[in-house]
């Protein structure tokens, strides 16, 4: 039976005076590169609908403030490129390390503040419940348990999954 090996004995040295002399840019890259292997797995939750129509109608409709918008023909960041359609995104309010489920019961207990409105929204619109993840230690996977099912259900959400092993 083999022993576990270290972070050292895996990656090297996180930090090497001895062997880089005064060459601190090579530690600086040493190090930078450890505190990258160190980031934890993250993963987030959100509500969307996208189509034509302005956001702010959507807000109104609602009656709840979103966490993120969009409109249609909207410059894309710094390119050239326009935006095919409107956004309307509501997050969960839990940070990137709460358990992936209890960010979708954040959105959805958002969601239920204006039920009728939203369940309406997302059935005219395509409400999505969307799920994004960063996995670097462990591989990507989602469980719901059956009320959690059931209430996106009652919403008529797609879920859609976008998780990358980093």
């Amino acid at each position: 039976m083999g022993h576990a090996s270290t972070r050292s004995e895996r990656y090297g040295p996180v930090s090497s005076v001895e062997n880089e002399g005064h060459d601190l840019l090579g530690l600086t890259r040493k190090l930078t590169y450890a505190l990258a292997l160190q980031k934890p797995d993250t993963w987030y939750a959100y509500f969307h609908v996208r189509g034509s129509f302005a956001p702010d109608d959507v807000t109104r409709r609602v009656g709840v403030t979103p966490t993120k918008t969009a409109m249609e023909g909207d410059a894309i960041g710094t390119t050239s490129k326009s935006r095919p359609c409107s956004l309307w995104a509501l997050h969960s309010r839990l940070g990137g390390s709460a358990p992936l489920d209890e960010q979708v019961k954040d959105v959805l207990d958002q969601l239920d503040s204006s039920k009728a409105a939203f369940g309406e929204l997302s059935r005219e619109l395509g409400g999505t419940m969307q799920l994004v993840g960063y996995f670097r230690d462990v591989s990507p996977g989602v469980h719901f348990d059956l009320e959690i099912v059931r209430r996106i259900a009652e919403y008529g959400l797609c879920i859609d999954c976008d998780f990358y092993n980093c």
